[in-house]
């Protein structure tokens, strides 16, 4: 997709959607810190947070986890089958 397109992109992770929207760019401002203490994951939360900048048309939405929304079934599908093969 071309940078500057519009994109939506749903996610269950209440804490992922929120680490965009809400927090990482104050933690950004900060020197990547915050008043708690350490951002857990910060290597990951970095990345994320570059390719999250780099498509100023993203928007990151929540929404429920097994609620029967389709493409969020087979996505924890995929997911529950790769933890089988990966241990």
């Amino acid at each position: 997709l071309p940078a500057q397109q519009a994109i939506d992109i749903y996610s269950d992770s209440e804490l992922c959607v929120k680490t965009l929207n809400e927090w990482a760019g104050g933690w950004e401002r900060n020197g990547w810190r915050r008043k708690s203490g350490p951002i857990k994951n910060l290597e990951l939360v970095q990345e994320l947070w570059a390719l999250f900048k780099a498509r100023p048309q993203a928007r990151v939405k929540w929404i429920k986890a097994h609620n029967g929304w389709l493409w969020n079934e087979y996505a924890d599908s995929l997911a529950s089958a790769w933890s089988r093969v990966a241990i």
